[in-house]
This record gives structure tokens, C-alpha cells and sequence, in this order.
């Protein structure tokens, strides 16, 4: 009884006794989980080998503290008696097992030990990690770059920059480098929002960093090169990455673009965008199955997805559909589809035409030969669809006319002119109201008695009565984006003025007609709460419009906020 009462008085007027056994427990404890994984997954007697740590752990201390009245001998005792049953699982869990997932106590072993512990720990604070797809078919996770891992500093910044896009709703990642700076920007439906600096050599291993992922040739800094590949983002979720770099003598770009699904492009014409009146008059003019159907807009507008639903609109099953590309955005059922490689434009459209398609979609008209082919297949009746470079409607049909260099057979054979553009969509979770003034309204050709509220974007809410960063778009204020479009059809009035090149009076006689220009369209979605002022101005800026005589947007309330959170600032 005295030697029990002076070790347990030992071990309590000591500091630094209970602070070693509180380690030593806290290891074991640590240990013994490790042996508990360890026989789950080689199946070993689970059970009956938790009693044995927990009952030798038990009569360990036991001993340690109450029994042998000299701390610092009763400590290595019940040490040895813990590794004890730790090699008495070894020795049976050895018989059982490969050889190569055998327990030693060699120093490789213990090497490769510590390495797998590094690993493990590695894979479970990444936050981004490489899926690689076998020929089977099979998935697997790659290693992550460890401390001493040449990429380890580019992987971590990588993981930054790719988290900041998903939790943003980004599109792409902008990198971009020269031996003395370098920037990142990400793309959020259109806009680009900078992103903090980065070491010049730090980026230009994140460059590197992508090519590898992706197979990417590392020694070439000037050709363009294209890779993807799939990354496992943890609770964000899998996606994928298209990487596309390229280099000139001012240094070396790259562009990752995020989720770039064929899906997206696969809207239906009914589903674009197109305001009703705007489809009535279009519908009758694409049913003919005759002339031409130019698209014109800025590029990244929307153009080559207006396309592909203007040629799936018809039956690939019973006629004949062909398209000419500069690269293959997605598959089309039943198209035949060509791509722009080194043969000329003009030379591919004239073998097209001499097998006598129903329906011939060309993306991207550049040059005056191509144009003048086309031309002459509308006016001798065959359906084409074209896609230019140009802000509207009017000015692609001044493009085509100067083109061509032939008003009257434009005229002849134009059916229909579409232009659009993307306008940014306001978060419904932070958007704000407001009463407009009404002479604002008066300016825009808007009723005053009739629109009693507008909305602007904030990238705010109220959090227990204090102003916080919108958890929906992160202080953007906007999320996803929609189409607004301007058609114009040709009826046998307008091919009067277009072969006489008269676009003043052809502009009257489509606004008697109730033609929507852009600003009509983009106003149409600001009253409905869909976009606010701000962002129209933004997308038709001080260009045409469509008519020239129609005022321009101006803000008839104070100015909204487009602005990421804080840590994002642009």
C-alpha cells in the first residue's frame, strides 16, 4: 500500500512526468489507430487485436504509475510491454501478407515509412490533384508533388488559381509571362478580373506545370500547343482542363479553360434567346430552305453556337448538311462536318458546292473569294448560314456588300442578318431594386408609367444588419450570362435598297417594320429584372447598336457594383 501511495505521490508532484505520459499516450493512441486501419485492411482478427493494445496499454500504465514506484523505470517497462504485442502483430500479420506490403525493421523500410506518411499527408491538404485515364478505360489519381519536389511551389499556386475559379463560376485562367512579369487573370462570363501577383519564376513553372499534366512538349515556347486533362477537385467536384499555350518574342501565354462541354453549345434555336416577335419574323425566312443567312458579332459572342442551332434546325436524316469549321466546337448527328487546315477556304466551299448540299454552314467568312462563292449559291437558291466579324446588323450587311462588291446579287440572295451579344445575368441573391427616374426612362424609349422598377447589382447582402460578401457570386454581383439578339429580315422593300446600297432608307423601313435593335433586345431583359443598366452600357459600349438614332443607355440610378470579393480584387 506505501509503494502504491509514494509512486502515485511521485508522478503528481512532478511537471514534467504527466506531460511525458500524456505524450506517450497520445502516441500510443496514434499507433494503435494505425494498426487498427492496417488489420481492417488485411482483414487480420480486428477485434481480438484491439482488446490485446488496449488491455497491455491498460496493464502498461498501470504498472508504469501505480505499481513501480520509480517513474523512470516503470516507463520503459510498460514501453516494452506495448512494442511487445506491436511485434506480436507484426510476426502474425507477416504470414499473411505479400511480400512487398511485409513489416521490417530495416532502414529502407523505415524510409519508405516515412515517405508514405509525407504522401498521405500531402494528398489530403491538396486541394486539386491529376486523374489520369488508363486504355482501359480506368481512373487514377496521381501522386501529389511533395517539399522537395521541383513543382511543389507551382502545384500549390496552381491549386490557388483553379480553386478562385470554381468557387467564382470562372470560364478560363489567363497566364501570361515575360522574363520580367507575370500576371494571372481569371474570366467570369466574359470579363476578366486580375488576380494577385505571382513570382515571375513561380508562373513560369505554373506554365510548365500545365504542360506536363496535359502532355504538352515543355521545349516549345512558340508553337501553340493544345492538351487536356481531368482534375479531382475534393468537394468541388471533377472536372476538366483545356490547356492552349503559345509564345512569341514578348514572352509566353496560356489559357486554361474550365468544363468546356460540348453541352454548352448544344442550346436549340427555339432556346437562344430570341424574343418572340423576333422569332415570328425569323421562322418564316428559315423555312424557305433558300439563300443566305449571314451571323455577325464580336468573337466569344455567342456566334458559332447561333450557328450550329440554326443547322440542326434542319433534318440532317433527309437532306444533305455540310459545314465548313476552323476547328469542331462539338459533333453535329448526321452533319458532315470539314475542318480549315491548310487548303484554302474558297477552294474547300467550291468542292462543297459541287456535290450540291441542301444546307452549308461556313463559321468564319475571311476572305473576298469565299464570300463571292457564297453569294452566288444563295442567289441560285441553296441555304447557307456564314459567320462574320461585326458589332450588328447593319454593319455585317455593309461587310458582306463591300465583300461581295455586288449590291444586287446580296440582294438577291440574302434571306436574314443576325448579330447578338452575351449580356451578364444579375445574382438573384443580391440584386437591389430601385425606382427609376423617370426621364431617364423617357430616354431610353421606355414608358415611366409602365416600369416602375429596375434592378442593380450589389454583390452584397445583409448579414444580422451588416453589409457581407454575396455568398452566390462573391461580390460580382452577376452570374451566368444570356443572349440578346438583333435580326433583320429581308422582304422584297428591303432587296430594293440593299441592291441600290441605300442603308439610310432601309433602316427607316425596317424600324416601320418594328425591327428590335440591340439596345431594344438588351433593354427588353433590364426590365424584366434579367441585367441591369450598368451591364448594357458595358456589352454595346459606344458602338452601333443598330440605329444610330436610338439614344444610348444612361444609368438612371446610381451606379452598380461589379466587384469581386476581397480576395479577388481587380
Amino acid at each position: 500500500m506505501s509503494l502504491t501511495l509514494s509512486a502515485h505521490a511521485v508522478v503528481l508532484m512532478s511537471i514534467a512526468k504527466p506531460i511525458v505520459l500524456f505524450l506517450v499516450v497520445l502516441a500510443w493512441g496514434r499507433w494503435a489507430t494505425i494498426l487498427d486501419k492496417d488489420a481492417d485492411f488485411y482483414r487480420q482478427n480486428r477485434r481480438m487485436w484491439n482488446l490485446a493494445h488496449i488491455a497491455t496499454a491498460a496493464l502498461a500504465f498501470w504498472l508504469c504509475i501505480w505499481i513501480v514506484p520509480w517513474f523512470w523505470i516503470g516507463l520503459p517497462i510498460a514501453l516494452v510491454m506495448i512494442i511487445s504485442t506491436s511485434v506480436a502483430y507484426a510476426i502474425v500479420r507477416n504470414k499473411s501478407v505479400p511480400s512487398n506490403s511485409r513489416w521490417t525493421l530495416s532502414m529502407d523500410f523505415i524510409q519508405r515509412w516515412i515517405l508514405d506518411q509525407e504522401v498521405r499527408k500531402a494528398e489530403r491538404e491538396a486541394s486539386m490533384r491529376l486523374i489520369v485515364t488508363h486504355r482501359t478505360g480506368s481512373k487514377e489519381l496521381q501522386p501529389v508533388p511533395l517539399h522537395d519536389d521541383p513543382h511543389y511551389e507551382a502545384h500549390v499556386e496552381c491549386e490557388k488559381q483553379i480553386d478562385m475559379m470554381l468557387t467564382r463560376h470562372a470560364q478560363r485562367l489567363e497566364l501570361s509571362g515575360t522574363s520580367t512579369e507575370f500576371t494571372t487573370k481569371i474570366v467570369v462570363d466574359g470579363v476578366a478580373y486580375p488576380m494577385p501577383d505571382v513570382a515571375v519564376e513561380t508562373g513560369m513553372d505554373m506554365i510548365d506545370y500545365f504542360k506536363i499534366q496535359t502532355g504538352l512538349d515543355i521545349e516549345e515556347r512558340r508553337k501553340r500547343q493544345y492538351g487536356a486533362c481531368e482534375i479531382d477537385a475534393g468537394e468541388l467536384g471533377n472536372h476538366v482542363l483545356e490547356v492552349r499555350t503559345a509564345g512569341s518574342t514578348r514572352g509566353l501565354t496560356c489559357t486554361i479553360d474550365l468544363d468546356r462541354s460540348a453541352d454548352q453549345l448544344d442550346i436549340p434555336l427555339d432556346k437562344l434567346g430570341l424574343i418572340d416577335s423576333q422569332m415570328q419574323q425569323l421562322r418564316p425566312a428559315l423555312e424557305t430552305l433558300k439563300g443566305m443567312v449571314l451571323v455577325g458579332c464580336p468573337p466569344g459572342q455567342g456566334r458559332t453556337t447561333t450557328l450550329y442551332a440554326l443547322t440542326e434546325s434542319h433534318d440532317p436524316y433527309t437532306m444533305d448538311i455540310h459545314t465548313i469549321e476552323n476547328s469542331e466546337e462539338r459533333p453535329l448527328e448526321g452533319v458532315t462536318q470539314h475542318l480549315i487546315e491548310d487548303e484554302p477556304v474558297a477552294k474547300m466551299v467550291r468542292t462543297r458546292l459541287l456535290r450540291e448540299p441542301a444546307v452549308l454552314m461556313v463559321s468564319n467568312v475571311g476572305d473576298e473569294a469565299t464570300a463571292k462563292l457564297l453569294a452566288d449559291a444563295a442567289a441560285d437558291g441553296k441555304r447557307i448560314y456564314a459567320g462574320i466579324r461585326a458589332d450588328n446588323t447593319f454593319q455585317a450587311l455593309r461587310i458582306w456588300l463591300k465583300a461581295v462588291s455586288d449590291p444586287r446579287k446580296v440582294s438577291e440572295g440574302l434571306t436574314a442578318v443576325i448579330s447578338q451579344r452575351l449580356i451578364r445575368k444579375l445574382c438573384t441573391t443580391c440584386r437591389q431594386g430601385f425606382k427609376p427616374d423617370p426621364a431617364a426612362l423617357t430616354k431610353l424609349n421606355l414608358p415611366p408609367d409602365r416600369v416602375q422598377q429596375l434592378f442593380k447589382s450589389t454583390g452584397m447582402v445583409l448579414v444580422r444588419n451588416k453589409e457581407a460578401t454575396c455568398p452566390a457570386c462573391h461580390g460580382i454581383g452577376y452570374i451566368g450570362r444570356a443572349a440578346v439578339f438583333e435580326v433583320m429580315v429581308i422582304d422584297d422593300e428591303s432587296r430594293k435598297y440593299i441592291a441600290a446600297n441605300d442603308m439610310e432608307t432601309l433602316r427607316k423601313h425596317l424600324r416601320r417594320n418594328k425591327m428590335l435593335w440591340l439596345q431594344d433586345a438588351s433593354l427588353a431583359n433590364v426590365v424584366v429584372g434579367l441585367t441591369s443598366i450598368n451591364e448594357v452600357m458595358r456589352v454595346l459600349g459606344s458602338k452601333d447598336a443598330g440605329d444610330s438614332t436610338a439614344p444610348k443607355p444612361a444609368d438612371p440610378a446610381p451606379s452598380d457594383s461589379a466587384a469581386p470579393d476581397a480576395d479577388s480584387k481587380t
